[in-house]
């Protein structure tokens, strides 16, 4: 345990040394991924459906605010949705805007966390974010999370059916080109399962994490793990919807570790020390609860083996300095 603990302390410090360099190394591993996955489901624009572009802006994003990431995320769908039809672009590009307009309005930030669930909706794991999410910032979390698995829906919803719409793309009325993305977002009842599945677990994970009882994170941990997985089985079973229950159980358990990854880097307590203390003012008693942090100097120590061989040319360096034992 003191090795994990040394090592916890050495990343750590590590972190916090080079930071801004850290950062915009994951900022671009981050965005190339994504481009590279929407790339690689719907590349139908030969324009943007370039390694070039895509590490060219993904170079861009490493240095600039996190919402870059998701910004050119979403022109890269647009571009993409244009080679498909021009009105699903349009209609696309305002449920976007309406994405965008929440976003600023009510400032959930984390737009990392809907990057990573963008990935994760791509690996068929959406759900893998949402304990991590839960301990991170709660609720707020919500909103980009929610976007971006309906960002992901879009994207293998006109994918899937990319063949009936390039065929028929003359015959398809312009209203109903503009209704088509509505269509795919009320129709695909998988998708708000697992939305349901990921805003009960935040919640809840939350709720606990909030609590003044020991291991509590722990317990959140667990409870988030088994919630999300209880709520779609019940979901699967219950509304008649197709699941990978392996991949269910895969995303639960992933999501459980990355969980337990981030609390044990942000969150090593010490509960059997414990403290309770107590003080007052001139309007209130206060009764406080002090739970000590894990902690570990890493220190340099140097030791020195002795063996029969030291002594005898520690005993010779003696002699030729003229100091003879008594």
């Amino acid at each position: 345990m003191v090795g994990l603990l040394l090592f916890r302390e050495k990343v750590r410090n590590l972190f916090f040394k080079y930071d801004f360099y850290i950062i915009a190394i994951g900022k671009f591993f981050l965005s190339l991924v994504v481009l590279l996955l929407i790339n690689g489901q719907i590349g139908y624009s030969q324009t943007v459906n370039n390694p070039f572009l895509v590490i060219g802006l993904s170079l861009i994003c490493a240095f600039l605010s996190p919402i870059a990431i998701a910004f050119f995320s979403c022109f890269v769908v647009l571009a993409n949705f244009v080679a498909v039809s021009i009105e699903i672009a349009v209609m696309v590009g305002i449920l976007f805007f309406i994405m965008f307009l929440f976003h600023f309005i009510f400032k959930p930030g984390n737009t990392y966390l809907a990057a990573l669930s963008i990935i994760f909706c791509f690996l068929q794991m959406p759900g893998c974010i949402a304990v991590v999410a839960g301990l991170i910032a709660g609720p707020i979390t919500i909103i980009p999370i929610i976007f971006a698995v309906i960002f992901y829906t879009l994207i293998n919803g006109v994918s899937t059916n990319f063949s009936i719409l390039s065929s028929q793309i003359g015959t398809i009325g312009i209203l109903q080109k503009f209704i088509y993305p509505l269509d795919i977002l009320l129709k695909e009842d998988k998708m708000w399962g697992i939305i349901l599945a990921i805003v009960l677990t935040i919640c809840i994970v939350y709720w606990i994490r909030q609590m003044s009882i020991p291991y509590s994170w722990n317990i959140a941990v667990a409870a988030g793990t088994v919630s999300y997985t209880l709520i779609l089985l019940v979901f699967t079973f219950v509304g008649n919807v197709k699941m990978n229950l392996l991949l269910l159980f895969i995303s639960a358990i992933v999501g459980g570790v990355m969980a337990t990854v981030y609390q044990f880097f942000v969150f090593a307590v010490d509960y059997s020390r414990t403290e309770y203390t107590q003080f007052e003012d001139d309007d209130y008693y206060y009764y406080v609860k002090a739970v000590p942090k894990i902690k570990v100097a890493d220190t340099d120590v140097k030791v020195t083996n002795i063996t029969a061989k030291t002594t005898e040319e520690e005993k010779r360096n003696f002699d030729e300095s003229g100091l003879k034992e008594p």
